[in-house]
């Protein structure tokens, strides 16, 4: 390392100039001190330099991005401590333990706006078709609010699979769930506040419900077609 270090000093090839030029086009530059001789401690906080910079691409992502609203609580829960950050950023989730996959994979799509809804499908251009503003992506079903993921899982009343399948739902989640996400759930300010409530819980019962609802309730969408204003 000390031979590395005096070849980067002197502008000559070497790892550690590569590993200098490498942290220094990152999109957070690190830039790392070869003024004096290299520990272990140095490696480690290399190590972690990246990954807090990392963490803190996926938090302003997160949080600036348009889509997948249901993430951007995440990027606004800052931490005093890198751990704490880590755990709130990228930690792992109980979601992704739902044994079944086509579940699972419903609610990661739920998440991520991965799925077929009006308020994602009609953001982009397609062929000679502009983008629809956010407040004409109207609702297939119902054709009066914004077909978005809390108006079709709790608002929707265009559709009679819909409603039986919310209140089949929501009539388990009442008579399962603890007392303290009961109280939770009904005090709840918005539909996606009901959403992470149900999504970031820890009850395994409640949880696997809940995916099995997004997925039938997005198996409804997927089969019909969008419904796009005329213009």
């Amino acid at each position: 390392m000390k031979d590395a270090i005096t070849l980067a000093n002197h502008g000559k090839p070497s790892w550690m100039s590569d590993l200098r030029n490498a942290l220094y086009r990152l999109r957070r530059p690190i830039t790392i001190d070869l003024s004096r001789p290299w520990s272990p401690v140095d490696v480690d906080n290399i190590v972690d330099a990246v990954e807090q910079a990392y963490l803190k691409d996926i938090e302003t992502f997160i949080g600036s991005s348009p889509k997948a609203p249901l993430l951007h609580h995440r990027a606004s829960c800052r931490s005093q401590n890198a751990y704490s950050q880590k755990s709130v950023v990228a930690s792992f989730r109980p979601y992704l333990l739902v044994p079944v996959p086509a579940h699972r994979k419903a609610l990661v799509r739920l998440l991520t706006s991965s799925h077929t809804l009006a308020v994602e499908v009609l953001r982009w251009a397609e062929r000679r078709r502009p983008p629809v503003p956010h407040d004409q992506r109207l609702c297939r079903c119902c054709q009066v609010d914004v077909e978005d993921e809390a108006h079709v899982l709790l608002y929707c009343t265009g559709c009679n699979d819909l409603e039986a399948l919310r209140e089949q739902f929501f009539r388990k989640v009442f008579r399962i769930a603890p007392l303290a996400l009961i109280s939770s759930l009904q005090s709840a300010s918005s539909g996606v506040e009901v959403i992470r409530l149900l999504i970031e819980g820890n009850d395994a019962d409640v949880l696997c419900s809940f995916a099995k609802f997004v997925f039938h309730i997005l198996r409804i969408f997927q089969r019909l077609p969008v419904f796009r204003t005329e213009i």
